[in-house]
């Protein structure tokens, strides 16, 4: 057998295991990219009625990594109070692959339920200036100051509504009653 030779089985060779590698790799692409199509509400007290308000969390998409994340509160008579929408894979504290991330879902769904109301304005930080503050509470007031002081000092605590954005950053909402909306008055996160 020739050198050439040698060299062209060895060249095959290297493209036939590459080839079936690419192959193997697609087929288990294929079989692990699910979908993702969840949904879970509690019922909250958050716009200030008397009958409850509906939060609902639903993570859909497919393939799951492609998935968006749908947060909303609905007031008891209907009328959409908050609303938002993120990339599901961006609001994972680090990059997970398929299958894996299809099955973090539930997971995800019961931690935004279980904490997103659980602070009222009694509960915010009093404001000395932006570095202090964000040192203090890894926040940045979003409002005019003096409405946040006003929410902050208010004889009767609003719920705040609280999720993350990301997987480093969320924001925290109360619900205007002038505007029968949510108002958006910090947002938060990690900065190295």
């Amino acid at each position: 057998m020739s050198v050439k030779s040698g060299h062209m089985k060895f060249y095959r060779h290297c493209a036939v295991t590459f080839i079936g590698s690419c192959v193997l790799l697609l087929s288990v692409t294929a079989i692990s990219a699910e979908a993702c199509h969840q949904t879970k509400s509690a019922l909250v007290h958050y716009s200030g009625g008397e009958r409850a308000d509906t939060l609902t969390v639903s993570v859909a998409g497919d393939p799951c990594s492609q998935a968006m994340v749908n947060i909303t509160v609905d007031r008891a008579d209907g009328v959409r109070v908050y609303n938002y929408q993120g990339s599901f894979i961006e609001h994972m504290p680090f990059l997970i692959y398929e299958p894996e991330l299809s099955h973090l879902v539930g997971f995800f769904l019961d931690k935004v339920l279980n904490v997103a109301m659980t602070q009222t304005t009694a509960d915010l930080h009093e404001y000395s200036g932006v570095e202090s503050f964000y040192e203090a509470t890894n926040n940045f007031v979003v409002v005019p100051l003096a409405e946040y002081q006003a929410l902050r000092g208010s004889a009767k605590a609003q719920p705040l509504l609280w999720h993350a954005t990301g997987d480093a950053s969320w924001m925290h909402a109360v619900y205007d009653a002038e505007t029968q909306s949510s108002r958006v008055i910090m947002r938060g996160g990690v900065f190295e």
